[in-house]
């Protein structure tokens, strides 16, 4: 058996563009100029009051989760990354047990019944802010594996979830982070494709 454990936004969902002007929205309502994609992939981190922080120092968890949902909803450009739905189909017919982790919210399922991935994933956790917490809790009730586990994310938070939890870590670098800022943070493996992720996926789930 492997465990694979996946990012929705960034991973999974190719939506970096619409977070640019789902954030941009919450900004200019709250009084700051619009977000660029360059610099929000530039200052992005996680937990995520760390980055909104940087600009709303007195925001709290339950402000911007407040201003989020009043943006979110506004825009719509999102969609699959392409190949994406074939890899983790595929990977599913292998044996092997799939979970996202996800600081998203109330368009996960939406998203998953509209990508055709709805009897994919074992497990969804949705809103979580502190990975390291929910990734801990993951592994605990699940029993999984760790020698057998791994965690793509696109930010260097996920990275050190896995670090954290002692299980392999793939940062992809179409995501929220800029590949020298995922460098930097020495994931087992760094990929800038589908076709890539692919052939370590299938590497991982083939060994003895």
């Amino acid at each position: 058996m492997r465990y694979l454990i996946l990012d929705w936004s960034g991973v999974i969902n190719d939506n970096v563009e619409n977070l640019v002007n789902v954030i941009s929205d919450m900004f200019v309502r709250s009084g700051q100029k619009r977000i660029t994609k360059r610099e929000l992939r530039q200052k992005w981190t996680q937990p995520y009051m760390n980055f909104y922080n940087l600009y709303f120092p007195s925001w709290t968890l339950a402000k911007q989760r407040k201003e989020y949902l009043k943006s979110i909803h506004k825009f719509k450009s999102r969609h699959i990354k392409s190949g994406m739905r074939t890899l983790l189909l595929n990977i599913k017919k292998r044996d092997c047990k799939l979970y996202v982790v996800t600081g998203d919210t109330v368009t996960v399922w939406p998203e998953i019944k509209e990508y055709g991935l709805e009897n994919v994933f074992d497990k969804v956790i949705l809103d979580s802010h502190d990975k390291t917490r929910d990734l801990n809790k993951l592994l605990k009730e699940e029993r999984i594996d760790i020698s057998s586990a791994v965690f793509v994310g696109d930010t260097t938070h996920e990275v050190e979830c896995a670090k954290s939890a002692g299980i392999k870590s793939i940062a992809v670098s179409w995501g929220m982070t800029t590949p020298s800022r995922l460098e930097k943070s020495n994931p087992d493996y760094l990929v800038k494709s589908v076709c890539t992720l692919r052939k370590i996926f299938l590497s991982i789930v083939n060994q003895p």
